[in-house]
């Protein structure tokens, strides 16, 4: 299957699911430019909820992995996540914070932060 026919089944088969991602009225107000900068912060708050474990997760998929040609995925995984050496960018934590705190959000803060119902079950 070449790359595009991939994309394409994927739209395909989410296009009528109730999980898709793109009738959240989060993901619309993103694409139509209407969210206001607290609504934004509000996202970095809970995002950060989950996004602050994704190394230790990566880390443990690297570890837990038998088979040799995923784990080397996953070993590259696991450093672009925590340095961003595969893209040449820095680690996606680091990249996260930045944007956080564009959004008006601090470290305090995000730490401080108690996640909702709906983050707390992702």
């Amino acid at each position: 299957m070449r790359p595009g026919e991939f994309v394409e089944e994927l739209k395909r088969m989410t296009k009528g699911s109730e999980f898709a991602l793109v009738k959240s009225p989060f993901v619309q107000g993103v694409a139509r430019g209407t969210l206001t900068r607290a609504q934004l912060k509000g996202w970095a708050l809970q995002a950060y909820q989950y996004r602050r474990h994704v190394p230790q997760l990566a880390a443990t998929r690297f570890i837990k992995c038998t088979d040799p040609k995923i784990r080397h995925e996953l070993f590259e995984t696991l450093i672009e996540e925590g340095t961003g050496a595969v893209t040449g960018s820095a680690g996606h934590t680091d990249l996260f914070l930045d944007q956080a705190r564009e959004l008006g959000a601090s470290l305090e803060e995000l730490e401080a932060a108690e996640p909702l119902p709906e983050t707390a079950a992702h």
